[in-house]
């Protein structure tokens, strides 16, 4: 009961405690790019486990948006997100496909908010035929304020 409105109350004042934040940047001290690598769910996901999410993937791609709205808010240019590695491709097939999934997911979730412009980086080559023809055909968003650049398939031995 106390953690349901612990919560509650938390959701309620958030927006308030981020808009606070955000009126108290100072933008002549932002970053023009900022380059994050998704990864480090696995912690998160084995405190709470989820049969339909088993490593965390899912729950760590939605934030991004969030995330990507902050950086607008920020003024920062442009976001680069580092999303599969060639050494992610180590893993299991099964988790390299939820990858993909989560990754297609995304690009498809970004283009159709049509608000930010996409751009995708690295080897394409090593992706399903399928992600690479959606990569390499994104839209562009004439209007934007950020451009976001979707990093797959980089690696420092393969560059």
């Amino acid at each position: 009961m106390f953690v349901k409105l612990r919560k509650l109350i938390k959701s309620a004042l958030y927006p308030f405690y981020e808009r606070r934040i955000v009126d108290d940047l100072d933008f002549s001290q932002t970053p023009q790019h900022v380059g994050v690598i998704l990864d480090g769910n696995r912690g998160w996901a084995m405190s709470n486990p989820s049969p339909a999410d088993p490593k965390g993937h899912r729950r760590g791609a939605d934030k991004i948006i969030d995330f990507l709205g902050w950086c607008e808010e920020a003024q920062v240019k442009v976001v680069t997100l580092w999303m599969l590695s060639t050494d992610n491709f180590k893993r299991t097939p099964e988790e390299v496909k939820t990858l993909i999934d989560v990754i297609s997911e995304i690009v498809d979730d970004l283009s159709a908010r049509n608000r930010w412009s996409i751009k995708a980086v690295g080897a394409l080559d090593v992706l399903p035929e399928e992600l690479a023809t959606k990569l390499a055909n994104l839209p562009g968003c004439p209007n934007s304020k950020l451009q976001v650049n979707v990093a797959i398939g980089y690696g420092g031995r393969r560059e």
